[in-house]
């Protein structure tokens, strides 16, 4: 064949298998989209007053995990045709890495304050770096966010991370005119 090309394959890491497992179980979730813009002049406003810059993202992880609290139909998994709920938001943060994409969780989200969920952050960004999260840190989550927001992308379809069953999927922010 006169356009045929060479290819190489290359011998997928461990990591990289769960990766593409957990996509492949997550395309198979019967899942909808909805896309909404919404003011947040009161949350950046909030982020000037305190004592320490956090990220948009600890903001956001603290005002989701205690919306899961009052809508607790959210904060969940399905598993074997069950919906379990967690008495306790186990978020998911998405986090991209050389590796492929990997979501760890903070337990018990809901019980923190801003600062102590960006401090687990910055703790969780670390150990990816230096390689040393633990596996029990992808286990037991309840609801995931992900926020390509810093990258540039206005919005995105998020992929549920199963057996959990929701996402909340962040873009860019944007003024308004």
């Amino acid at each position: 064949i006169k356009n045929k090309t060479e290819i190489t394959y290359i011998k997928q890491t461990f990591m990289r298998k769960i990766i593409a497992k957990k996509m492949e179980e997550s395309w198979k979730i019967p899942a909808f989209t909805l896309v909404k813009n919404i003011g947040i002049d009161t949350l950046l406003t909030y982020r000037k007053e305190l004592s320490l810059k956090v990220s948009i993202t600890a903001i956001l992880a603290y005002v989701i995990a205690k919306a899961l609290i009052k809508r607790p139909e959210m904060n969940g998994i399905y598993e074997d045709g069950v919906v379990g709920l967690g008495k306790n938001v186990n978020l998911g943060i998405a986090m991209d890495t050389p590796d492929g994409l990997i979501v760890p969780n903070i337990f018990h989200a809901e019980s923190m304050q801003i600062l102590e969920i960006h401090k687990t952050l910055i703790e969780l960004k670390g150990q990816q770096k230096m390689k040393k999260l633990t596996p029990d840190l992808f286990m037991n989550g309840t609801f995931t966010l992900t926020n390509l927001g810093m990258m540039g992308v206005n919005s995105f379809r998020a992929l549920i991370n199963p057996p959990q069953i929701g996402i909340l999927s962040i873009g860019n922010i944007q003024k308004q005119f």
